[in-house]
């Protein structure tokens, strides 16, 4: 079993309004979460992204000064709707990196609200 993950290449689209716009497939939501219940505080972002293979999304975190303050890499394994964050039904993992590319928050959104 490789380390590579791909949302695109493993998940269903859907260009309605009745259901999620993008589920990755049941095995490689396991799968990834595993990996991810692997991973440790101060891991670097390399390491991460070795194990669970390319994010959804990769973007550094600056304030509004510019000055650069980490990174946000984010794995999602439901998305509700195309373009649009839904904080109340999208699934995910957020991984959150400081100056020096460490690990230093696991955030994971994958049980389905109530």
């Amino acid at each position: 079993m490789g380390n590579s993950f791909s949302a695109r290449s493993h998940a269903t689209v859907r260009d309605n309004h009745h259901g999620y716009y993008l589920v990755l497939e049941e095995t490689k939501q396991r799968e990834l979460l595993q990996k991810v219940s692997q991973l440790k505080l101060g891991d670097s972002r390399r390491e991460a992204i070795n194990r669970l293979g390319p994010p959804t999304f990769d973007r550094a975190d600056v304030t509004k000064e510019g000055r650069f303050i980490g990174r946000t890499v984010v794995y999602y394994l439901k998305i509700w709707e195309k373009d649009l964050v839904n904080e109340k039904h999208d699934r995910l993992v957020r991984l959150e990196f400081d100056t020096g590319d460490k690990l230093t928050k696991i955030t994971q959104k994958v049980e389905d609200s109530q």
